[in-house]
């Protein structure tokens, strides 16, 4: 094989210059079924060594981007970000890495000596080499042949660039190809045709059935009725269906002064989110693995509490909010005296050695409140006498150690290594202006009462922030699209990408109602649907299938699976801000509003 050979493709399709005015990110889901669906087939495999298309792994590995040409470089950036993080570059780099994974684009014609170099620099180790139009950059570079995959794309518009990101990472399909040089001569071996629907694909909502301009107009609707309302001063919503995204939109600002706009990439603090996203999973994971056990007595993962009156409660109880325990303990009032000043035992104005934790920047805490306040105080509650269901946070501030006990690892390590990396879900993280600039990070309460700033990139919740900000009650914070790909986990029973986080008997048996009988509607961690709905109690839509799991947030967040459906409904706001007074987002039912707006137009029927 010359470098003079000339490649030609088998398998070809027709231009479509309508591409071209989709504009931006959103154009996946402003397009039409049929514009997706010929977006889907611009492209081919033409190589594929050792099915190294789609990633199999996202965790620990580095992503590169590198693009010589391309018209929309920014859009398949942002398009391959929603998967993992990808460094975007156009250049030879520095310190190329065996860890890494490159993605090599090739849309010019001809190349300056400078760019020829370093192209060919990069295709020394390439892992895939994406061809854009003409095939003559084969000849000038014959070393793409070495790359362990290969995809022509006919097209480069937004909407192929977002597809080609889908394709890569198993979110769509992708058709293959054979490569021949000018003989006829077949250079590559077959190719299998890829199906898709690995990790989240994203779609018009056409693409599942649903019209895209009356599910926008009625969503939409009822999102600016919430700004207008001032229910909170900006939200976002994201719905999937069939494992494909079909709406994700942002709307209203950070704040009421509207200087910072909603993003779909911004973070929000998930408050009791945190409850289904952080120690129920983890729980799970290790009650697959046999190393809890949910029928076990309190006392045997956490023997400090042998001697008190909730020893011998199980922890299917507990999960299910079912074991007698108090709803919740104002643990920040015993930080302050009766004349409204901070008790100097407990709390410092700067850091100390025995006051290592960060309250505010004047605001530090006893490093042992945790052991000797917090789980004093759950130890000395009272059980409530009558038994039966009340929605209790207290167990929750006892999962990071014995998840850390059980395990050897720090509760935060264990949740990120172990969950959200493998989901591709990097911005599910505690404390996050430890990695995010706060212009990223949606500001939530202005404290009054106890630590007396505007907390922002800081939790919302006083026992969490207690904890160092590390609690399963409350604590996580996320993209919404992160938050999604958590839940898609949960409904797939533990299957995300080619990881299989979580066994599915497992998640069967999590997210089922454990007490129906007794009138508890609730799984172990996870909130159901009522038993005997009530639109004025309900905060999920009356057509959510019994199937149908999730849980709600205090600052203003969402997040529910319906199984039965194939829907994930994420709704994410900071309806605290300014005050937590502020109530309106459950007065006006924005939630469960929006929710009857997607089965409506799926026309799901009230099952009785």
């Amino acid at each position: 094989m010359t470098p003079s050979f000339r490649f030609t493709l088998l398998f070809f399709f027709v231009f479509y210059a309508a591409f071209g005015r989709l504009m931006g990110q959103d154009a996946i889901f402003q397009s039409t079924d049929k514009a997706f669906r010929l977006a889907m087939s611009s492209a081919t495999l033409s190589q594929n060594d050792n099915a190294f298309l789609p990633i199999k792994r996202v965790d620990s590995t580095r992503f590169v981007l590198i693009q010589y040409g391309a018209k929309h470089p920014e859009v398949l950036i942002e398009a391959l970000n929603r998967y993992v993080p990808f460094s975007a570059m156009n250049e030879k780099e520095e310190n190329r890495s065996n860890r890494a994974v490159y993605l090599v684009v090739l849309r010019k014609e001809s190349y300056n000596q400078d760019e020829t170099i370093a192209i060919k620099q990069c295709l020394e180790h390439p892992n895939v080499v994406v061809v854009i139009g003409n095939l003559e950059v084969y000849s000038v570079f014959p070393d793409i042949i070495m790359a362990q995959s290969i995809i022509h794309q006919f097209e480069d518009t937004p909407l192929s660039n977002e597809v080609l990101a889908q394709q890569v990472f198993g979110g769509a399909p992708i058709h293959t190809s054979k490569i021949s040089d000018r003989e006829g001569n077949v250079l590559n071996n077959d190719v299998d045709h890829l199906e898709g629907n690995i990790r989240f694909g994203f779609a018009p909502p056409s693409f599942v059935g649903m019209n895209g301009a009356t599910l926008e107009e009625s969503i939409d609707a009822i999102a600016m009725e919430g700004l207008d309302s001032m229910a909170y001063p900006g939200c976002q919503v994201l719905i999937a269906k069939n494992g494909k995204v079909v709406f994700h939109k942002t709307y209203g600002y950070h704040t009421y002064n509207q200087l910072r706009p909603v993003r779909k990439t911004d973070i929000y603090d998930l408050a009791s989110v945190t409850k289904i996203s952080s120690a129920t999973a983890a729980l799970m994971k290790l009650y697959g693995e046999g190393k809890f056990n949910i029928d076990a007595p309190l006392k045997q993962y956490f023997p400090r509490f042998s001697k008190t009156n909730k020893a011998n409660l199980s922890w299917r109880q507990i999960l299910a909010h079912n074991a007698r325990l108090k709803s919740w303990i104002a643990y920040w009032t015993t930080t302050i005296k009766k004349n409204g000043k901070y008790k100097p035992r407990t709390l410092k104005n700067s850091f100390k050695k025995n006051y290592p934790i960060k309250l505010t920047d004047n605001l530090y805490l006893h490093k042992d409140y945790k052991e000797k306040k917090i789980y004093k105080m759950i130890a000395k509650s009272p059980l409530n006498e009558k038994p039966g269901y009340v929605y209790s946070g207290l167990s929750f501030y006892l999962y990071p150690e014995i998840v850390e006990q059980i395990t050897g690892i720090p509760f935060e390590t264990y949740l990120k290594s172990n969950i959200y990396e493998k989901i591709g879900a990097t911005t599910i993280t505690y404390n996050p202006s430890r990695f995010y600039p706060l212009e990223r990070i949606i500001p939530t309460e202005r404290d009054t009462f106890f630590r007396k700033i505007q907390l922002h990139g800081v939790v919302h919740d006083e026992g969490a922030a207690m904890m160092n900000g590390v609690s399963a009650n409350a604590g996580l914070f996320a993209s919404t699209l992160d938050l999604a790909k958590l839940m898609q986990m949960f409904m797939n029973r533990g299957l995300y990408g080619y990881d299989q986080i979580l066994k599915p008997d497992v998640v069967d048996e999590f997210t089922r109602c454990q007490y129906c009988e007794k009138g508890n509607r609730r799984g172990l961690g996870f909130e159901k649907p009522m038993i005997d709905f009530d639109e004025k109690r309900s905060h999920v839509s009356k057509w959510v299938s019994k199937k149908s799991f999730g849980h709600s947030g205090y600052t203003g967040t969402f997040a529910w699976a319906d199984p039965e459906h194939e829907i994930v409904f994420i709704f994410m706001s900071n309806r605290v801000y300014p005050t937590r007074l502020n109530r309106k987002l459950y007065t006006m039912n924005i939630r469960p509003r929006m929710q009857d707006v997607i089965y409506e137009e799926l026309g799901i029927d009230i099952k009785e």
